[in-house]
């Protein structure tokens, strides 16, 4: 894939972008896991990420998810203006406004921006008394689960062919390593959940793969928007599609 670039600028730079979307993931979390295994920086990273609420690594995910769903909702409304297949615009608009619900869930609805109170309806089954959904009955505590399946899903996408019937919709196979990843990780924290593997209270990867997650979705529609708008214009070749 990143070999079938041509020798001129643009393909220089594709082949170079390719490659850091390739190997960040696994960059990300190593790096992550060597700041983890280092007593100096250890308690500061769980002081920072696991008790603090608006970390930097949250308030990350949140401005990865934000973008990503404006992105979106821009890509929905443009595929509309091109008359594309119902099910293209629905796709896109509908996993846009999911993209923007679950970034406001991230930072509580604002609430840890502005410290407004906790809705008297939430404070009573809200089970970390804050302005969120997740933190409801069963999604409590279940955030390994669903980045799991967040995950699962991805390397579904990304085995759906790119040349059938949902290919405008289908995630590009270069994303599949960011995945892979995230289903790792994932895994890790329900055995975690089990036998923590470091003496900090607290899972210090909930954070990070929720980042991951987020990062992942800026990068699906930034790619899909490139092959569309390239479609569009009658300027897609194989060598710089988003495959």
């Amino acid at each position: 894939m990143i070999g079938a670039i041509g020798p001129n600028t643009e393909g220089f730079k594709w082949r170079w972008t390719s490659a850091a979307i390739i190997h960040g993931p696994w960059v990300i979390v190593s790096l992550y896991t060597v700041l983890l295994l280092l007593p100096m920086t250890r308690w500061s990273i769980a002081v920072s990420m696991i008790n603090k609420e608006s970390s930097p690594v949250e308030v990350l995910t949140f401005g990865f998810l934000t973008l990503a769903g404006v992105m979106g909702i821009a890509l929905a409304w443009k595929a509309r203006t091109r008359n594309e297949e119902f099910y293209v615009v629905g796709f896109y608009a509908g996993v846009s406004v999911g993209m923007l619900i679950v970034a406001l869930e991230e930072i509580s609805w604002t609430q840890h921006f502005f410290g407004f109170d906790t809705p008297r309806a939430l404070l009573t089954i809200n089970k970390q008394a804050e302005t969120t959904l997740h933190n409801i009955g069963w999604l409590q505590s279940r955030s390994s689960v669903l980045t799991l399946a967040c995950g699962l899903l991805g390397l579904v996408g990304a085995r759906i062919s790119a040349r059938g019937l949902l290919r405008k919709i289908s995630v590009p196979t270069i994303l599949s390593t960011w995945f892979l990843v995230i289903v790792a990780v994932s895994v890790m924290n329900v055995i975690w959940m089990v036998k923590p593997f470091f003496d900090i209270d607290g899972n210090p990867y909930e954070e990070v793969v929720e980042m991951l997650i987020a990062m992942s979705a800026l990068l699906f529609i930034w790619l899909k928007a490139r092959m569309l708008s390239r479609e569009w214009t009658g300027e897609l070749s194989d060598g710089m599609s988003a495959k």
